[in-house]
């Protein structure tokens, strides 16, 4: 199996080349185009509690479970989000949290889940009660909104990160709240009342753009519109 990411970092779409036997699970509606020897169907990964906790999560109960049955194929997938997707390596060990929308596809032997957080963290931590769990062994595709950059952090290393601008982290790294500021005043006024700390080891992805900050910047753009045409 083989995956090529096509389309840039503002609209990335990615596409995934199947040797004869191979499939691959996707997030729902995903598929934009496949070879025709390809088939899709729906699938119930986890049986039917895992499904009712993904969707809790914000993913779909049902995932679509492409399959190269008669011959090699491909199929190009697109996250729901116009930004960038990377595919993350799982080597049996290592379990990732991921945002709710973030994940895009994945391949069989890796499994899709989801867990309630501490209820601090779902109140001031922006990703909600309940978040993805991604483990087993294969490859995992997230979308993000924008770019998508790796930090490797390495023990006892720590950074603060706008809990909007998370996709990711393995279970390695620790995650704490904390105030985005020296007082919860220049917090609040700075924009960044609460943010993530996460110490490592380990990896931590984050995407350099947020849905809210953009539903924001549309709020402005009728009036800065109607200005420019003054």
């Amino acid at each position: 199996m083989q995956h090529i990411v096509k389309g840039g970092t503002a609209f990335s779409a990615l596409q995934v080349n199947l040797q004869k036997g191979e499939w691959i699970k996707a997030e729902k509606n995903a598929m934009m185009a496949m070879s025709g020897d390809l088939t899709l169907s729906a699938r119930m990964d986890g049986g039917f509690l895992r499904g009712l906790a993904r969707k809790f999560s914000g993913e779909s109960f049902f995932f679509q479970e492409i399959r190269a049955e008669k011959g090699p194929g491909w199929v190009m997938l697109a996250p729901v989000s116009p930004g960038a997707v990377t595919a993350v390596e799982l080597d049996g060990k290592t379990e990732l949290t991921a945002e709710k929308g973030a994940f895009l596809a994945a391949t069989e032997h890796v499994n899709v889940s989801s867990t309630v957080q501490h209820l601090g963290k779902a109140i001031f931590g922006g990703e909600g009660f309940v978040v993805v769990k991604i483990g087993g062994r294969g490859t995992v595709f997230f979308g993000g909104f924008g770019a998508i950059e790796m930090i490797t952090l390495t023990p006892e290393q720590d950074i603060v990160v706008d809990n909007t601008h998370l996709v990711a982290w393995e279970d390695s790294v620790t995650y704490n709240l904390a105030k985005g500021g020296t007082s919860w005043m220049s917090a609040v006024l700075g924009g960044e009342a609460i943010t993530a700390r996460l110490k490592g080891p380990g990896r931590v992805w984050v995407q350099t753009r947020t849905v809210g900050a953009f539903k924001a910047w549309l709020g402005v753009l009728p009036y800065q519109l109607k200005s420019a045409t003054k």
